[in-house]
């Protein structure tokens, strides 16, 4: 069921998009209506499952310095299974069903490479169903979001033009600075 979300529950979304921490009180004081209000808001949002709050971890700072991106090739009738099963596994933060190269693709985070490889050769190696497993290693995250827009059906409004200017980081990567 798709829940249509109304002016409230958009502001109220993208407030804690921009502050997850943020009280009740403080959003009912910029919404201009009730804590309580915005309480039974919240309470129907996350019991829907429209949204969840929860911390978001920078892996490298807490010593997970290895993180990959797992692209999986699995016999397609074994995909349900194989996808439960590594989603069941700690190192692995995501999985997902594509199209294209890989059926599955996952998400993990590892303290070193020689962990990275113990993890293929003597985990994921031995699921069933798996025709094929490659690793990219992630070198830099440009953009790592929660803050999903919540767009209206129909025509999308033209965004304003942009400007592109490059520069080379700190790790000889071309990086875009977007200007308005």
């Amino acid at each position: 069921m798709v829940y249509r979300l109304d002016e409230i529950d958009k502001r109220i979304i993208a407030l804690l998009q921009a502050d997850g921490r943020m009280p009740n009180v403080d959003i009912a004081r910029e919404l201009g209506c009730s804590e309580g209000t915005v309480r039974r808001r919240l309470d129907h949002l996350l019991f829907s499952g429209v949204m969840r709050i929860g911390a978001i971890l920078e892996p490298a700072r807490v010593g997970l310095g290895t993180h990959t991106i797992i692209g999986v090739d699995v016999e397609l009738a074994q995909a349900e299974r194989v996808g439960r099963m590594l989603a069941e596994m700690p190192e692995i933060c995501s999985v997902i069903y594509v199209t294209g190269n890989y059926d599955i693709i996952a998400e993990a985070v590892f303290h070193s490479n020689d962990e990275l490889l113990a993890f293929i050769t003597e985990r994921i190696a031995r699921i069933p169903g798996i025709r094929r497993v490659e690793t990219s290693h992630i070198l830099k995250v440009m953009k790592r979001t929660c803050d999903w827009q919540v767009f209206e059906e129909g025509p999308v409004a033209a965004a304003p033009e942009l400007t592109a200017t490059s520069k080379t980081g700190p790790l000889g990567i071309a990086e875009q600075q977007i200007k308005r």
